[in-house]
């Protein structure tokens, strides 16, 4: 009885040891750990035999990438041999975009993605080469009719660390189509094309209207350190996300410590959508959203209160309906 007792004792005290490793490793539990948190779990990794190709990776969201056979992957100049691990996020929903701390900002205006997503290529712990030698076919789920257009951009990285959408360079892509290197027309439920430079690629258009507005919002209750471009800094965000369209604006610009802007006239007039704002700052969330008509000079507030992390979840994945 006195082993059993002391055994007892012994679990207790663990248990209550692992629960106070918890609360304080949740304590310090950040908006920066959130985005890592969700990047992490969206990520795809698929184990490959350079003998095995060709072999098409199907990531179970409707998008599918085709590795080509012969030599595809190099490494300083080299084709690779042997094994290789293909790692690839894909943001299609507008709460993959803003799970991960991305956005469908461009510039001074917004854009209208059809998706992106990033494929990285790893061999013995390193990074391959980021230019292919052979095209990578991908096919990238769309709801549009056949015949519509969208456009091809890649992902750089700039000098300043910021991220920033960009053209990409025509021998770079191939729409498998006569058309523009940089333009894909939907076919059978998907954009398809093939692409040579491995990291982010973007299909979107431009989110245009013939008048636009500036919109405010000011931020109430439990909010902390404004988030600038895609949460470099900062615990608290707000977006707009365009009622049935995956545009996903991040509103930053800075008004004051509680107000951000959006893009100088660069919200379309008359377009409806959802304003959302969350902060996560040790280990506490809070959440706001608001259901909104874009007009000239819209000013709106949003009170951010107290929820639970599951809470924030299911408002974010709420948007994608």
């Amino acid at each position: 009885m006195k082993q059993f007792l002391f055994s007892m004792f012994c679990a207790g005290a663990l248990c209550c040891a692992c629960s106070n490793e918890g609360d304080e490793l949740e304590k310090h539990f950040q908006a920066s750990d959130f985005i890592k948190e969700n990047l992490a779990g969206a990520k795809q990794v698929f184990t490959c035999q350079v003998s095995d190709q060709p072999r098409t990776l199907d990531l179970g969201n409707g998008l599918t990438l085709s590795i080509p056979g012969g030599d595809v992957f190099t490494r300083d100049g080299v084709p690779i041999t042997g094994e290789y691990t293909v790692e690839v996020l894909a943001m299609l929903k507008p709460s993959a975009v803003i799970l991960a701390g991305m956005n469908t900002n461009w510039e001074s205006g917004y854009l209208e993605s059809d998706g992106f997503f990033n494929v990285n290529v790893v061999q013995g712990g390193q990074d391959v080469d980021p230019v292919t030698l052979q095209f990578l076919p991908v096919s990238v789920p769309t709801e549009k009719e056949d015949g519509v257009v969208t456009l091809l951009w890649e992902g750089n990285v700039e000098d300043n660390g910021k991220f920033a959408w960009q053209e990409i360079a025509d021998t770079l892509v191939n729409t498998l189509e006569d058309f523009d290197e940089l333009a894909v027309f939907s076919s059978k439920g998907s954009f398809s094309f093939g692409f040579k430079k491995l990291g982010w690629i973007n299909c979107d258009i431009f989110w245009e209207a013939s008048e636009k507005a500036t919109i405010t919002v000011a931020l109430t209750g439990q909010v902390g350190t404004l988030a600038n471009y895609q949460g470099y800094d900062g615990d608290t965000f707000v977006f707009f996300k365009a009622k049935e369209m995956n545009v996903v604006a991040q509103l930053y610009t800075g008004v004051d410590a509680t107000t951000v802007k959006s893009y100088d006239d660069s919200m379309p007039i008359g377009r409806e959508g959802t304003l959302i704002a969350f902060s996560i700052k040790d280990g506490e969330y809070s959440l706001a959203s608001k259901e909104i008509t874009v007009n000239g000079g819209l000013q709106e507030t949003l009170d951010l209160q107290p929820v639970t992390k599951e809470a924030l979840l299911a408002a974010i994945e709420a948007l994608d309906r």
